[in-house]
């Protein structure tokens, strides 16, 4: 899985977190493992490079890659430990108007 991942992510042009479109717009192999993340609410390496079925020099290098595609973000526990979340894009509030149509009326 992890040659996939990488295949898959050499060909991913997102870097701004993910909307619920764009999750289901991945491929196959990282649509899985980036819907595995977000259902647990984050992984450490460990527990990556065992879903992955990788060791953990080959996990680091994925996740590496994941944080600057916008797909994962890093966070670190009161132990020290780091936890990668998926990185999920900001969302616009529905009532608002657009700032592009009120450039485009001034």
């Amino acid at each position: 899985m992890h040659e996939q991942l990488i295949h898959e992510l050499a060909a991913y042009a997102g870097d701004d977190g993910l909307s619920p479109s764009d999750l289901l717009g991945l491929p196959d192999g990282l649509r899985r493992i980036v819907t595995w993340i977000t259902r647990r609410g984050g992984a450490s390496l460990g527990e990556l490079a065992s879903e992955v079925g990788c060791d953990n020099l080959a996990v680091v290098r994925l996740v590496e890659t994941m944080m600057a595609r916008g797909l994962l973000s890093i966070d670190v526990a009161p132990d020290g430990v780091p936890s990668y979340r998926t990185r999920l894009a900001s969302r616009r509030l529905r009532n608002r108007s657009s700032d592009r149509l009120r450039d485009l009326h001034e």
